[in-house]
């Protein structure tokens, strides 16, 4: 089976890491990252976080069938 998907999930882990990097990098620049005082880059309280990563409308996930997803990529 390896032979059979090997391509296809390394190339699919390859633009999934291209994706996040743009992620990123446009969160950087949006938060405008080049402007934050070094000291204030800190660990932040993993609770604080998950207020913000727990944000069910930020990037919402479907299952294809799902009726909503042609909606949401329109």
């Amino acid at each position: 089976m390896w032979e059979d998907v090997k391509k296809g999930t390394v190339n699919a882990i390859a633009r999934g890491c291209e994706i996040m990097a743009l992620l990123w990098q446009s969160a950087w620049m949006e938060g405008h990252g080049d402007q934050i005082d070094v000291k204030e880059l800190v660990e932040r309280d993993k609770d604080d976080l998950k207020i913000l990563y727990n944000d069910k409308t930020f990037v919402p996930s479907f299952k294809l069938n799902n009726p909503k997803l042609k909606d949401t990529l329109k």
